[in-house]
């Protein structure tokens, strides 16, 4: 049976004092608090940091049993020289990433804007990708939005990352078994509030990959003011309904 997980890009923001986490509540229960409440996260703190063995079993340790971690490649794989020779370092954060075990969501690998269109290093870049190990792939460049990168996502069975973002083309391709969302926003990045009309919306597209019987990973990545959070609650509700 498909299943909707719905989280949010990070989770750990003092600004969310209030909004989301009870005021005087200490960060080192933030995480158990967060998990009593949705299934999955996409941790951002693994783009800056490769986390360390310990770190990734604590994380485990304090979530249940059904909860997904999405992690962030490191931006050294992606974002500092050529992503297509990262296979080292690449090696390195997939070994640490399994020790997650059954709590290990997608790997999530983002191209930075400045990498435009380029079939043949997209197809070296996939080649190296742990095939054991689910992985999806955002571009911030609309110059990518083309049938062979669907085509080669798919020979892979790398996930295309649907996005809501301003500027971006919200492309809604399944590329994998599974179906990658990220809501960044749409008249602004990271403060714009999803109105209930806009929820509806998605609601509907995910639900129709849900009929489909895909699994649908989606993270609000609208951090300002604790919009992530509330947001999120609220497309559950809607496909509770």
């Amino acid at each position: 049976m498909s299943t909707a997980f719905i989280g949010t890009s990070g989770y750990s923001y003092q600004h969310w004092l209030g909004p989301f986490y009870p005021k005087g509540l200490p960060t080192s229960k933030w995480l158990i608090h967060y998990a009593e409440r949705f299934p999955t996260v996409e941790v951002n703190y693994s783009f800056y940091h490769i986390p360390s063995l310990k770190t990734l079993q604590n994380w485990f340790e304090r979530t249940p049993t059904p909860f997904r971690f999405a992690l962030k490649a490191n931006r050294g794989i992606t974002h500092r020289g050529h992503p297509d020779r990262s296979g080292g370092l690449l090696r390195i954060f997939a070994y640490r990433a399994q020790a997650l075990g059954s709590k290990l969501g997608p790997i999530l690998y983002q191209f930075p804007s400045r990498l435009t269109y380029d079939t043949s290093m997209l197809e070296r870049f996939l080649a190296q990708l742990p095939g054991d190990l689910p992985g999806a792939l955002e571009f911030r460049s609309n110059s990518w939005a083309t049938e062979e990168t669907f085509r080669l996502l798919r020979r892979y069975g790398v996930g295309y990352c649907i996005v809501s973002a301003p500027g971006l083309s919200c492309c809604l391709e399944v590329t994998a078994p599974f179906v990658y969302i990220r809501m960044h926003g749409i008249s602004s990045w990271y403060t714009y509030n999803y109105t209930e009309l806009d929820l509806r919306w998605w609601r509907d597209r995910v639900q129709k990959f849900l009929d489909r019987q895909l699994d649908v990973y989606i993270y609000f990545n609208n951090d300002y003011r604790g919009y992530a959070p509330t947001n999120a609650i609220r497309l559950q509700e809607l496909l509770e309904k």
